[in-house]
């Protein structure tokens, strides 16, 4: 929301849009209700436009905010609470792809000629080490705690587990399939009876109008 565009009547709407989308938890009629009195509050140039440069440029919009933030009422208590949790939550968002495209590559290189069969566990397990191994300076500085230890030697029991419930889906989807043709020959069975009886009464009623 740009901040020398506070006073525009679309800025209402706006907001109250931004805080149902953004799903904060927040009243959204406090929320424009706090818009309206932002609207007619007075504030600087110079909290969003940097003039002291050639041609002034806009001041970095968080910066900005938490000036806003500061703005207390007479009982000394924040005048905004409820539009800064809504921009607070805006403003973390990333605003690009790139991370996203950056783990779509890493876990591509993953997935080598030779293990093209990796399950989507052991990507993320795959990637959630990576990520982990990142705050230290290689596999090699990574301190061995008891923390550590104990996940280490019950990693193989969670696979085994994994196992056993892909076991247990894949039965069940077996057991299920006769079970739905089952259902399919029933409703073949009752669509051609369906027929037969409309047969029926087509040859009845053309028999009534010969009649």
């Amino acid at each position: 929301m740009k901040p020398g565009a506070r006073k525009e009547s679309w800025t209402l709407k706006g907001i109250k849009i931004l805080g149902r989308r953004l799903n904060t938890g927040e009243d959204i009629d406090r929320l424009a209700d706090e818009w309206r009195v932002y609207q007619q509050e007075t504030i600087d140039e110079d909290w969003y436009m940097d003039s002291d440069v050639d041609p002034p440029k806009h001041v970095r919009v968080d910066h900005y905010w938490r000036k806003v933030e500061g703005i207390k009422n007479s009982m000394g208590e924040k005048k905004f609470p409820t539009i800064m949790n809504v921009i607070k939550t805006a403003i973390v968002l990333g605003h690009g792809n790139a991370e996203v495209e950056r783990g779509f590559s890493e876990s591509g290189k993953s997935i080598t000629n030779d293990r093209v069969r990796l399950s989507e566990f052991s990507i993320n397990g795959i990637r959630a080490t990576s990520d982990g191994l990142k705050a230290f300076n290689g596999p090699g500085s990574v301190p061995i705690t008891l923390q550590l230890l104990k996940l280490g030697r019950s990693a193989h029991a969670h696979y085994i587990m994994r196992l056993e419930e892909g076991r247990k889906e894949r039965v069940e989807l077996r057991n299920q399939i006769p079970k739905e043709k089952e259902k399919a020959r029933e409703i073949e069975v009752q669509r051609e009876k369906l027929s037969k009886e409309k047969q029926t009464l087509q040859a009845k009623e053309k028999e009534l109008q010969q009649k």
